[in-house]
């Protein structure tokens, strides 16, 4: 049942996201100096967008959930929205200042804390609603926490600029978030619409075998997150496609194929035991052992993801993982109802090689139409270097 919350909450907080989690690494690292009004407007737009989501969300809430005691389970799990949204925000201007350690000590903070107490509830009262009413109150003290450390970092206070929203701004702020939203609301599509479809089309226990699965997957993609989350904002600032970013993708493409590579090898060879001690689903070590492969590819193509944005070519990212989610829902739909679980795993690690493989062809259709420009550019500043004088010593 709370993989069914996670997954069907995800789409409504997006939304209030609408992908600026992602796009204000590039807006502030493309103006730094007007970092202060893109972050206070930016938290005043979640506010807003946070209102507009609430009565949609219980509208929905009627429509999907016939159980009155799950739809208000579920409203207390939406009462994440604002919190999570807000420090999504600050950790986004954490990072486009490449300041990566008062994000990571606050992450890592809550989540010891968020594992300690749901384990402490589950063993002793196993009542669900208290355990997401936990979960709001670490969230909520998260965000708090990362507003008091953007406020020493940066001298100032959330409340110091005025006005606080800014509307010319504001739309610009949306505007060049939309297709890192559009983006965003594909990859839901992508990675829930298979526990909804199992649900739908077998049972929830087979969605709790594929979840028992793919949580092991969830913790891997950390590392390739962690190192995407180092390589954007190293890129944002920089020429378009120049030279400097083409090496440090290169460089970051090697790094995400060992560590992937390398993990979920490890994955693999003890998946019995990690799922015999936690889940105790003898079902969900083959649906592990299949699925742990779609980590290799998903993370290379993380990496190419950010490198489109930051060439301007946001559409193709919308196009391959449109053709992503086409493939996963139709392999999903013909697999399902035969093999439960072990087909949306298969039907994940297809999707995820046809993603990876049509990110690297675009990748290199734009090197290869950018590489006289960048020559010409470079040639041209090496003239410019040359006629100026040396320094020997």
């Amino acid at each position: 049942l709370y993989t069914l919350f996670t997954a069907t909450l995800m789409p409504f907080a997006y939304f209030v996201d609408l992908g600026q989690s992602t796009s204000l690494v590039q807006d502030i690292g493309r103006a730094p100096h007007a970092s202060t009004r893109i972050v206070h407007t930016s938290l005043a737009l979640k506010a807003l967008l946070s209102a507009i989501a609430a009565p949609a969300l219980m509208l929905f809430s009627f429509l999907y959930f016939k159980q009155a005691e799950e739809r208000q389970l579920f409203w207390v799990l939406g009462l994440l929205l604002l919190p999570r949204s807000l420090g999504a925000t600050l950790e986004a201007a954490f990072r486009a200042h490449q300041q990566m350690v008062p994000p990571t000590t606050a992450t890592l903070g809550s989540s010891a804390l968020l594992l300690a107490g749901a384990w402490w509830l589950l063993a002793t009262t196993r009542d669900l609603q208290t355990v997401l009413w936990f979960l709001v109150i670490v969230e909520i003290a998260k965000t708090a926490l990362l507003a008091e450390l953007y406020r020493r970092a940066h001298g100032y206070g959330l409340a110091a600029h005025k006005p606080f929203f800014d509307r010319a701004l504001g739309r610009e702020l949306v505007v060049a978030a939309l297709p890192f939203f559009l983006m965003g609301l594909l990859g839901i599509l992508h990675y829930r619409l298979d526990i909804m479809l199992l649900a739908a089309l077998r049972d929830n226990a087979e969605a709790g075998i594929y979840s028992a699965a793919g949580n092991f997957v969830k913790v891997l993609r950390v590392a390739p997150s962690v190192i995407v989350a180092a390589f954007f904002p190293a890129i944002a600032g920089m020429r378009t496609n120049s030279a400097a970013v083409r090496a440090l993708a290169r460089k970051t493409l090697w790094l995400q194929l060992v560590c992937s590579s390398a993990l979920a090898l490890a994955i693999f060879l003890f998946a019995e035991i990690l799922i015999g001690q936690t889940y105790h689903f003898t079902e969900a070590v083959t649906v592990l052992r299949v699925q742990v492969w779609s980590i290799v590819p998903l993370a290379l193509y993380a990496t190419l993801v950010y490198v489109f944005f930051q060439a301007d070519k946001p559409a193709w990212n919308m196009r391959i993982m449109a053709a992503a989610v086409v493939c996963n829902v139709m392999l999903n739909c013909l697999l399902i109802p035969r093999w439960g679980a072990l087909a949306a795993a298969i039907s994940s690690v297809a999707s995820e090689s046809l993603c990876c493989v049509l990110y690297f062809g675009c990748y290199f259709a734009l090197q290869r139409s950018t590489l006289p420009e960048s020559a010409a550019v470079e040639r041209a500043a090496g003239r410019v270097n040359s006629s100026a004088p040396c320094d020997t010593a």
